[in-house]
């Protein structure tokens, strides 16, 4: 059918009159919909033979093409190309507005993703949902799906500056934090998320043991096990944990909790007197000696210029610059009002560098200064 169309409105096209001029206008937009019936088909070759006449970024950005622009970045998307996605997204993100100024900026972060440019990646998927937001507040599943790109953009630059197992140490935090006060005999929801955590937790231990995060993860595991009400197993945890080495990290907490466990779930005030006091004792010596595993404060060298934590993290150590593990809290993003207009932040800046001549500018320069993805394929 819609080949059909096509060739009808290339017949029609051909004469001089205003239906001639009107079907030359719409056939850009039949090629675009059938490029994207190819791309949708797993046929990004043919897709980008079809708007390849119309994708070239021209001198002066044209709304009628601007599907044509979008299947040309996405074809290369698919054929592994995202520098020459990025040349036509860019472009069309500095001259265009509305809806297709959106696409492109998420265009423009699909394609930095796959550059492994996480941070300006994140940068673009924010442009694109707050423009959204301001603008289409009703297009619940463009919201969301820029929401889950931004989400996932910002959980990989994560991970390039604070390691994966920081990360995963913050999903596990986030699990087990759910409950303020955690407590045995947890069932459903909370119970579920306890578990979870403490799987995380374990996992953590066993890929990086020499992290930071595993020796918290050891701690916190024991204390999953208190909330889902396995006492004696969680008892030998935390003696294991705490005799691997008596002036590690977090051993004080381990026998703080040992103490906590003697006094509310075994009613032995006794043995709880005898954990505390062994705190005390552990507190007064424990300034004079040096951690064993002192190597596991290190800080990634993919860190070391970082001195905030991660948005969605918390704290940070002053003396490591590395978020140390700790309470995570959830961030959010101011949502613009209803309606509100087009402001210096809804403004497109591209992602070339200075030495591109037409940075911020709203139209493409000269042939000469730019590389062309058409002479690269």
């Amino acid at each position: 059918m819609l080949a059909d169309l096509r060739r009808a409105l290339a017949k029609q096209a051909e004469g001089e009159d205003d239906s001639a001029r009107a079907a030359r206008r719409d056939l850009p937009r039949v090629d675009a919909l059938i490029a994207r019936v190819a791309l949708d088909s797993k046929a990004p070759d043919k897709a980008l033979d079809i708007v390849r006449p119309y994708a070239e970024p021209r001198d002066a950005y044209n709304p009628d093409l601007a599907d044509c622009y979008l299947v040309a970045g996405d074809a290369l998307l698919a054929l592994h190309k995202p520098y020459d996605a990025l040349v036509i997204f860019d472009w069309m993100a500095g001259a265009a507005e509305g809806l297709p100024l959106v696409r492109a900026a998420e265009g423009c972060g699909k394609a930095l993703l796959a550059r492994k440019e996480f941070q300006k990646a994140v940068e673009s998927f924010r442009f694109a949902l707050r423009y959204a937001e301001a603008n289409y507040y009703d297009r619940e599943d463009l919201l969301k799906r820029l929401r889950d790109l931004l989400a996932r953009a910002q959980r990989l630059a994560d991970m390039d500056l604070y390691g994966e197992d920081f990360v995963r140490y913050r999903d596990a935090e986030r699990l087990r934090r759910q409950r303020p006060q955690m407590s045995p005999g947890l069932t459903g929801t909370n119970l579920r998320d306890i578990a979870a955590a403490r799987e995380i937790y374990l996992e953590i231990i066993q890929k990086w043991p020499e992290s930071i995060y595993a020796e918290a993860s050891r701690l916190y595991a024991a204390q999953c096990l208190v909330a889902m009400g396995k006492i004696p197993e969680a008892k030998q945890e935390l003696a294991a944990f705490r005799a691997s080495d008596p002036y590690g990290l977090y051993r004080g907490e381990a026998v703080l909790e040992m103490g906590r466990i003697a006094l509310e779930y075994d009613l032995a005030p006794q043995a709880a007197r005898g954990c505390f006091l062994l705190l005390e004792t552990w507190l007064r010596e424990v300034q004079d000696k040096t951690p064993l595993n002192i190597e596991k404060l290190a800080v990634r060298e993919a860190a070391e210029k970082v001195t905030t934590p991660p948005a969605a993290c918390g704290l940070a150590s002053v003396t490591f610059r590395r978020p140390v593990p700790s309470s995570p809290a959830n961030s959010s993003t101011a949502r613009p009002a209803r309606g509100t207009s087009t402001t210096s932040r809804n403004k497109w800046r591209c992602i070339w560098g200075s030495s591109r001549s037409w940075r911020g500018r709203r139209t493409r320069p000269s042939r000469g200064t730019r590389r062309s993805w058409n002479a690269t394929r």
